[in-house]
């Protein structure tokens, strides 16, 4: 729920590296390249796959795109 009103409010990008960021930790990832870097990657790569391959386009941003 937190996480979609996350979206709401925040755009798409925000949320999500943050809750990949969370649950990462949560599952016992330690690791300060993996914390950091997967939540970025992994955010934007679905970003593009949306945009670019489904044509749906998502607010990244809270204030548009």
């Amino acid at each position: 729920i937190v996480y979609a009103v996350g979206i709401t409010f925040f755009g798409y990008i925000i949320p999500s590296i943050l809750f990949v960021f969370i649950v990462c930790f949560y599952l016992g990832v330690r690791n300060l390249w993996i914390l950091t870097g997967l939540p970025v990657l992994l955010s934007v790569f679905l970003a593009v796959v949306f945009r670019v391959f489904i044509g749906v386009p998502i607010p990244i941003w809270p204030w548009g795109n």
